[in-house]
């Protein structure tokens, strides 16, 4: 999943949340409410909201260091630094004594990571391990970035989208049922804007149906379900570290498994070598698909203060969503029951129109942002999109099979439609801050509500 685009930039202006009445400045409307700052009105909110990423010292150290080693490749060298990271990356996901357990793991084997170029060729490596191919249909959501549905296509597969659930916009257990055919290879559940999907009914659906699980965890690192870290309830975990993710290397990505199959992952990721093997030895056809020695060196930087960026995120997104909550027509998506870890990539919300004088998502976020809160549109419906279609047809058209009909999923359109999302690095700002989303949001729904 690709960078989170505000619609607008970073900065506004920061002054203490408007009050009902307004003041000396932005002056009194109708009915004691304060003039909307899109109308000529003081922000709600001004000054800067926290950067990202946010490079720091010891980031500089550590990749200086590489770079004076000159151990910048991880296929020589500098496969110290990347295996260094990728110790640190499983054992971030590792499960402890109270993970549920999964159908997928029932050894309880220990997990390993592979540090790959990013997040979507996470996703085309881990298809790729288990098999993935020409005549095959993946299940994913269509309500996620492009990558993964376009995964499965690099390798001749075809997408089939199912419908999301209501309440975490991640992939429905029960439409994903529905969407399985013969054809069907695997399952591609989303942990969007960083909940978990529900992992306990979809990992007991594919392992009954004999079918491939995997994790597209790129919004998500640390979250986890029923207490089980995310990418280590199916065969594999796939995640982001580009620009925008919570944990960043600029581009990046890595695969969670376990024994035989990472093994695999990790061959397809260094050109179809083996680990241990001859340096022109190759037992199968894969791709260089390598991390960097400098990109593992600042991400392992970067993890020393990744648990306490992740606690402030999420009081943060608690104690907003509380705010939110007040607010008529707008509905923050919060966590369920079995979310035991949320990694807040976004903390998005549900506008409703009706309850803001009609006024439609596009005008209500160009006044949000007025308001010095920068948010974004969210996705298009990926089951929509005409390059996906095309390919999906041709793939399909290869094997003689036809194209999957197109089911309906309207809780993924509904969300398409007046969904908005407020970025990870809003909830890295002081409480007030934090405060003033809600006072923003809260002071255009006095003024058209």
């Amino acid at each position: 999943m690709d960078a989170v685009r505000p619609e607008g930039h970073r900065d506004a202006a920061r002054v203490r949340p408007a009050v009902a009445g307004g003041d000396a400045r932005s002056g009194p409307t109708s009915a004691g409410r304060a003039l909307l700052a899109v109308d000529g009105g003081v922000p709600a909110h001004r000054g800067p909201w926290p950067v990202w990423p946010q490079p720091t010292e010891d980031d500089i150290a550590a990749v200086a260091l590489v770079v004076r080693d000159g151990t910048w490749c991880s296929a020589a060298r500098g496969r110290d630094v990347v295996q260094a990271f990728e110790r640190d990356f499983a054992a971030l996901h590792a499960p402890g004594s109270d993970a549920a357990p999964t159908p997928f793991d029932a050894e309880g084997a220990p997990v390993d990571a592979v540090a790959v170029t990013s997040g979507t060729s996470a996703l085309i490596v881990a298809l790729a391990a288990v098999g993935v191919g020409p005549g095959n249909e993946v299940v994913v959501p269509p309500y996620t970035f492009i990558a993964t549905a376009s995964a499965c296509l690099f390798l001749g597969a075809v997408p089939v989208f199912a419908d999301v659930d209501p309440g975490t916009l991640c992939l429905d257990p029960a439409a994903a049922a529905a969407a399985i055919t013969p054809r069907t290879k695997a399952v591609v559940p989303v942990h969007f804007a960083g909940c978990p999907a529900d992992m306990s009914a979809l990992a007991d659906l594919c392992h009954e149906r004999g079918l491939a699980l995997i994790e597209d965890a790129c919004q998500a690192p640390g979250a986890a379900w029923a207490g089980r870290p995310v990418g280590t309830w199916g065969n594999f975990g796939c995640f982001s570290f580009q620009e925008s993710k919570n944990l960043s290397a600029g581009e990046g990505g890595a695969v969670t498994g376990r024994g035989t199959g990472i093994e695999t992952v990790w061959s397809l990721h260094n050109v179809g070598r083996t680990r241990g093997g001859a340096w022109y030895g190759h037992a199968r056809i894969g791709q260089n698909l390598r991390l960097t020695g400098l990109q593992a060196a600042l991400l392992r930087s970067q993890l020393r203060r990744f648990p306490a960026q992740a606690a402030r995120r999420a009081a943060a997104a608690s104690h907003l969503g509380a705010l939110l909550e007040r607010v008529p027509g707008i509905e923050p998506l919060l966590p369920p029951a079995g979310v035991t870890a949320h990694a807040w990539h976004l903390l998005p919300f549900r506008y409703d129109p009706a309850a803001f004088g009609g006024r439609c998502r596009g005008d209500f976020l160009k006044a949000l942002l007025a308001e010095g809160v920068p948010a974004s549109s969210g996705y298009t419906l990926l089951s929509d999109n005409v390059a996906l279609r095309e390919r999906a047809g041709a793939n399909a058209a290869l094997v003689g099979a036809a194209q999957p009909a197109a089911g309906p999923v309207p809780v993924a359109a509904a969300a398409a439609e007046n969904g908005c999302w407020l970025p990870q690095n809003l909830l890295l700002a002081e409480e007030e801050d934090v405060a003033s989303i809600a006072a923003a949001i809260e002071k255009i729904s006095r003024a058209w509500g």
